[in-house]
């Protein structure tokens, strides 16, 4: 029920689905319900309203499992963007989406390490993203992610944290937008938003994207902050270049606001977005 309905809402409220996608998305087939055998031998009553209701539920689940199972065989890259991942899903099948089918990129999550894992032949990146399962003090224990876009070098995803309350009365929601890049197997936060107790749930008005560059990334955005007064608008305009760190040894991307004069571009308010490196692969 759960993915059905992200779908639905995703649908809804971005342009993640087109008329095209949507349609390929219908076509895909659905399996003929049958009735559980205590279903069938219930003839009325409470208990029998409560049989009938697990199935439908059951019924729903398999149908939208046969119709992800559709998209990952015949649909598009895109289609299979479509379906979130969620961080309480235990279906090997649920935590894992072909981002580029062409070049086998896939991105895996780990739920029970907190650890987002971006795959293709021959090379895997793993983040630690996110806390495991009873790690002390963290703010977002459960947690979903829908991919925005990708290519054989990038991927963009968004992370939503539901409200979670960390103390009596007081309780924190969050969103983020992420890039992956694979050329430096590095991930960046290129936008966060948080929210309280009360609030409403820190969405990004538009959907934020990138795009891709000869040597990395431009983002440029533009539309109301959460918090901030409504018809108030926030532009954001980085560029984001592999560079090399002399003291690490390793490549990154490097931010630069271009709203800004050059001396002052490069870590400026608009850059300060978490950087993770690839976890070594005996992680």
């Amino acid at each position: 029920m759960k993915n059905i309905t992200s779908l639905l809402l995703l649908c809804l409220s971005t342009t993640a689905c087109n008329a095209t996608d949507a349609t390929a998305i219908a076509k895909v087939a659905k399996p003929q319900a049958r009735p559980s055998a205590a279903a069938a031998e219930c003839a009325s009553g409470d208990a029998c309203s409560k049989i009938g209701s697990e199935d439908t539920q059951m019924i729903l689940v398999e149908q939208d499992r046969a119709r992800r199972k559709g998209i990952s065989e015949a649909g598009s890259d895109r289609q299979r963007w479509s379906t979130p991942i969620y961080s309480d899903s235990t279906r090997p099948d649920d935590l894992q989406v072909a981002l580029v089918k062409a070049s086998g990129l896939a991105m895996r999550l780990a739920p029970k390490l907190g650890i987002l894992y971006f795959e293709k032949p021959g090379k895997s990146h793993g983040f630690k993203i996110a806390a495991a399962p009873g790690e002390p003090g963290a703010m977002c224990p459960k947690y979903n992610f829908r991919v925005i876009s990708a290519s054989e070098r990038h991927a963009l995803i968004g992370m939503n944290c539901p409200a979670f309350e960390y103390k009596v009365n007081r309780s924190s929601m969050s969103s983020e937008y992420i890039l992956y890049d694979a050329q430096t197997g590095t991930t960046k936060s290129i936008w966060f938003a948080t929210a309280g107790k009360g609030e409403k749930f820190p969405y990004a008005e538009p959907i934020p994207d990138v795009k891709v560059e000869k040597n990395g990334y431009s983002f440029q955005w533009t539309g109301v902050f959460p918090g901030s007064p409504a018809g108030v608008n926030t532009t954001i305009n980085n560029s984001y270049t592999v560079a090399h760190d002399p003291k690490s040894g390793k490549n990154y991307l490097q931010c630069r606001d271009l709203s800004l004069p050059k001396q002052e571009q490069v870590d400026s308010e608009a850059c300060q977005g978490l950087i993770l490196y690839a976890l070594p692969n005996n992680k």
